[in-house]
């Protein structure tokens, strides 16, 4: 089944926190760190299922605040279409 890469912005971290018994997790990251982790605007993220590198850029939030700009990054399926 083919994966499609989903970054989008976080305006609300209530949206991504999920409570585990060991405590709040935030299923998000700075952009700041995400920019640290894949070497600049534009890089590669492993897919978990296929282990295939997947091209990302984030480029559409090069001018926002790094250290205050929180991203959710996930792998979504894709769907069909029926043509």
């Amino acid at each position: 089944m083919a994966m499609r890469l989903v970054v989008r912005e976080v305006r609300d971290l209530s949206e991504v926190r999920v409570d585990l018994p060991e405590g709040p997790v935030v299923k998000a990251v700075t952009l700041e760190k995400l920019i640290a982790q894949i070497g600049g605007l534009e890089g590669y993220i492993r897919d978990p299922v296929s282990k295939e590198l997947r091209t990302v850029s984030l480029a559409a939030w090069k001018d926002r605040d790094p250290e205050t700009t929180w991203l959710s990054v996930s792998f979504d399926e894709e769907q069909d279409t029926v043509d």
